[in-house]
């Protein structure tokens, strides 16, 4: 099926420009460990804890659709002590933070060390962080200590009996609390989150969303502009990263919405194949841009049909040169542009030819490109 050039060049240009902008919006914005600075520790190097408010860790656990696990510590105190070195060492609860988000709650300050790790790019760099926790200094396990306690522990009564793991939906509902004075059992905690994940789906990679979230305001960007099919796509994709959550959500009502749109002015075109307006509707049809989606062959059916309709077959024969030759003309346009003399000759001769020389796109090539 021919497609309309300017109309996908105008479209192409949207895309482009929408995700440059969010692009460079998403990373100005701080997102905890999904900024471009964050440091992937190895299981040596202990959990890749969030760094950030517990408010922006709720939120994306959210957005993810992935558990929030809540690690809390008393500092000085013995049983806390005891679990503080079980989370450094245990690599089955560090694996965890490929599909969680670990938070560890302290109210302690310790000396910083010095460790080797893996930078964003993977290569390995110095970096010195807390002692205790690894994080990147004293006030990251700090910061969550008065949070987690209004938001976990006061509305049961202020009662916090540490060490603790509490285990959240994405949605922030509670799903576990782990620990009675002595430190939880890991291989408990790490069951119960496969549990939990079962449960609620699929959740998004960290690595992941910077794409997503460029993808889902392309995707509401393109239905603003009633760019239908640009906006199915770009929520296909968004499906396809987010099979469950909010996005997943998101995008399934977005690609229903774009369907309905786009089947709403196929049959607005397609009603008016006939010989009073049959060129424009003609033009409109051919120029959906219904690559790829789930009614690109209603858009082949109408087609087909109109050119096997005696009343409208010779004219529509007639039609399709006129437009083939106009795609030939951008065509030749663009290689000029791109300095590609040879493509744009060859594209020339092809317009120049006996089966569409007649056009007036031919005419117009044969005036603009004389020298060529």
């Amino acid at each position: 099926m021919s497609s309309n050039t300017s109309t996908r060049s105008q479209s192409a240009r949207l895309l482009s420009l929408v995700g440059v902008c969010l692009t460079g919006c998403l990373l100005l914005t701080p997102q905890g460990r999904t900024q471009a600075s964050r440091w992937i520790p190895t299981a040596a190097e202990g959990p890749a804890w969030f760094h950030g408010k517990l408010s922006t860790a709720q939120a994306e656990a959210k957005e993810r659709n992935v558990p929030l696990i809540v690690c809390c510590l008393l500092e000085g105190e013995e049983a806390s002590g005891r679990f503080q070195e079980i989370l450094s060492e245990d690599k089955a609860f560090a694996a965890l933070g490929a599909g969680a988000i670990l938070i560890v709650a302290n109210n302690g300050d310790h000396e910083q060390k010095e460790i080797r790790v893996k930078d964003a790019d993977g290569k390995r760099v110095k970096k010195s962080v807390c002692s205790a926790y690894g994080t990147d200094d004293c006030d990251a396990h700090k910061l969550h200590w008065d949070a987690v306690y209004k938001d976990y522990v006061m509305p049961g009564g202020g009662e916090w009996i540490l060490p603790e793991v509490i285990l959240l939906r994405p949605d922030g509902k509670l799903a576990g609390r782990f620990g009675d004075g002595d430190p939880p059992q890991i291989s408990t905690v790490v069951r119960e989150v496969d549990t939990l994940k079962k449960l609620v789906g699929p959740g998004v990679q960290v690595k992941d969303l910077i794409g997503l979230r460029r993808e889902a305001t392309m995707a509401q960007a393109m239905a603003k502009a009633k760019l239908w099919a640009d906006s199915w796509r770009a929520w296909s994709t968004v499906g396809g990263l987010a099979h469950s959550g909010p996005h997943a959500e998101a995008a399934k009502s977005g690609m229903e919405l774009a369907l309905k749109e786009m089947r709403l002015a196929l049959e607005t075109q397609s009603k008016r194949l006939v010989p009073e307006t049959l060129e424009d509707a003609y033009r409109r049809v051919r120029a959906m841009d219904f690559d790829d989606s789930p009614i690109e062959r209603e858009v082949d059916r109408v087609l087909s049909a109109a050119r096997r309709d005696p009343a409208l077959k010779a004219r529509l024969a007639e039609i399709d040169l006129i437009l083939d030759a106009e795609e030939l003309l951008e065509d030749i346009e663009e290689a000029l542009q791109a300095k590609n003399t040879g493509l744009a000759k060859r594209l020339l001769r092809k317009l120049a030819g006996k089966k569409l020389r007649q056009t007036p796109a031919a005419e117009t090539a044969r005036e603009r490109y004389k020298d060529l």
